[in-house]
């Protein structure tokens, strides 16, 4: 075996992972620092090592899974039928202090998965880069630790899934939670991470739960997906992990896309020792009739949780999607030589397109309302030169709207309006369609058990705290007083009541949008500093990361559990 391939199946088999990040392993609790995750150090493998290891790829413990056909129905179980989220009191203090400390560890995982990068600088980690395929060995150490069981899939996604021997006692559609383990460049800590690693935390609970009282079993599975990408940076097409498992990876083409060095995703997976066969791919798919919904835990990236001094908030709907790239073809020239009225010049015309779009979003009816957006956030040009004029630019354009009707006129009258001044200009145009998702409506079930879920985090804080008050004025000096993380005179409690849940719209596509086209989808919103995300600057507070692991924990007492 050589070095480099030891290197990687000791990382999967729960090693280390990379050089200066913290191991985590059973029962961690400890209080974590607020301080800000860097988002970066773990140098990347060299490329030579990185292929030599991943040769090793299909003698990992993990097995290539198509998932088996159960029976059919639809979501909408009531809270009578299961255990009540609102199961603080019926829970002893010992158990608590390890429900409380097991969502901590939240953010421990966190702080390990921020030191994971492709890059020295910032936190980078794209499709199948080794930064990824070292985080994806931590989240499968995580999810072994919490009683999954675990595989991945012929394009990257970690699955690890809570069973149990003999006959569920609902049915055996399965519930689904997960998020992305990629990133965008100079990204933050918590983007698609945050919802990976509390849902792993979540479940944990849920096992813990089950197995101090005999009388509980499992309503249904349950199982993790870290998506192996959500952002679309490589291959500029996003939900490529959740594609797959909703299957319409094939259909949108994706293994002939190409990278920014001309290789198609096909030849990626092979290299990285998966397969790129689309009979294969076609396995990871999973049937409507087989699930019984899909959930995920990601932090807001905007601004109205911390306005409303709330930490987790329900989601609503998300808006549907559209990414173009449009490439502008003139003619370069001498800057000095060629007149003015006889220049094809692509970032002039670029230019008056980019402001064209901005203005149209701007005055197009109803559209505060119905949250349109129109973002231009890629430009490139060339040869690039100060005395050259610019033969070739392209650009991205991405319109967003909860109206998918309105969504659809924009993006039509754009179109126009960008080939109308082509010809004007004089330049050619060519507009392509890299992405389209329609808007989404969370599933009723969901987002009441969420609320539900959120109102008896609330409540199992509120008992967590009356504990550790009377532990601290009565009790023995504690060894572990604050397994919660809060530190010492702080508490977890918030101000809230049944009415001030929130419930909220997302404005940002995730992978619960490609998850809705095959089963009913619920989201968890967690606050974050000043709405800032896709940014060193990203932060959530960690007292919030432990309330949205107790929110999804409560949720799945409800949804999952099912007593005798």
């Amino acid at each position: 075996m050589s070095k480099a391939q030891a290197f990687f199946n000791r990382a999967l088999k729960g090693g280390e992972v990379a050089p200066r990040a913290r191991a985590v392993g059973p029962g961690v609790g400890s209080m974590v620092s607020s301080r800000p995750r860097r988002g970066r150090l773990a140098a990347p493998l060299l490329l030579g090592t990185f292929l030599l290891a991943t040769t090793a790829a299909l003698s990992f413990p993990f097995a290539f899974a198509a998932q088996e056909a159960t029976d059919e129905g639809d979501s909408g179980i009531c809270e009578e039928d299961g255990v009540s989220a609102h199961d603080a009191y019926d829970l002893g203090e010992t158990l608590i202090r390890d429900v409380m400390r097991n969502a901590n560890a939240t953010n421990e995982y966190l702080d390990v998965l921020a030191d994971i990068s492709d890059s020295d600088f910032h936190l980078e980690r794209t499709f199948l880069s080794p930064g990824s395929l070292r985080a994806l060995a931590s989240v499968r150490r995580w999810m072994e630790d919490a009683g999954l069981r675990t595989w991945l899939d012929s394009v990257g996604n970690l699955h690890g899934r809570l069973e149990q021997e003999g006959e569920y006692r609902d049915d055996a559609r399965v519930l689904l939670l997960g998020s992305h383990i990629d990133t965008v460049v100079d990204g933050g800590a918590y983007d698609g991470t945050l919802g990976i690693v509390s849902a792993i935390t979540a479940v944990k609970n849920l096992k813990l739960r089950l197995d101090s009282d005999a009388s509980l079993g499992l309503r249904r599975p349950v199982e993790v997906i870290a998506f192996s990408d959500e952002e679309g940076l490589r291959f500029k097409s996003t939900f490529l992990g959740s594609r797959a498992v909703s299957g319409t990876f094939l259909k949108n083409g994706y293994l002939q896309a190409t990278d920014s060095k001309g290789y198609t995703l096909a030849s990626v997976l092979e290299t990285v020792g998966l397969s790129n066969s689309e009979e294969d791919i076609a396995k990871i798919a999973m049937r409507r009739e087989d699930l019984y919904g899909y959930v995920e835990v990601h932090i807001e990236q905007g601004p109205v949780l911390q306005s409303l001094n709330q930490p987790v908030g329900v989601v609503s709907a998300i808006s549907g999607q559209t990414r173009m790239y449009v490439q502008v073809d003139g003619f370069s020239g001498h800057a000095g030589t060629v007149p003015m009225d006889q220049r094809r010049d692509t970032i002039a015309a670029s230019a008056e397109m980019i402001t064209r779009i901005e203005d149209k979003c701007n005055e197009f009816p109803l559209s505060r309302e119905n949250m349109l957006v129109c973002t231009v956030g890629e430009f490139n040009v060339f040869p690039g030169a100060s005395n050259v004029i610019p033969g070739y630019a392209n650009f991205s354009v991405d319109i967003r709207c909860k109206d998918d009707a309105m969504r659809g006129e924009v993006v039509s009258l754009v179109k126009r309006e960008l080939l109308q001044i082509s010809k004007r200009r004089k330049v050619e145009c060519e507009i392509q369609m890299k992405h389209s998702a329609e808007s989404c409506q969370s599933s009723p079930t969901f987002t009441e058990s969420l609320r539900r879920g959120i109102l008896g985090a609330h409540e199992l804080v509120g008992r967590y705290e009356e504990a550790r008050e009377k532990s601290r004025k009565t009790g023995p000096p504690d060894p572990d007083p604050d397994p919660g993380g809060q530190g010492e005179g702080e508490s977890l409690l918030w101000d809230m009541n049944e009415a001030t849940v929130p419930v909220i719209a997302s404005g940002a596509g995730h992978d619960a949008l490609a998850m809705s086209e095959v089963t009913p989808i619920g989201m968890l919103f967690v606050r974050c500093r000043d709405g800032i995300s896709h940014s060193p600057l990203e932060h959530v507070e960690p007292r919030d990361v432990t309330v949205a692991s107790l929110s999804l924990y409560q949720f799945l007492v409800s949804e999952a559990l099912l007593a005798a």
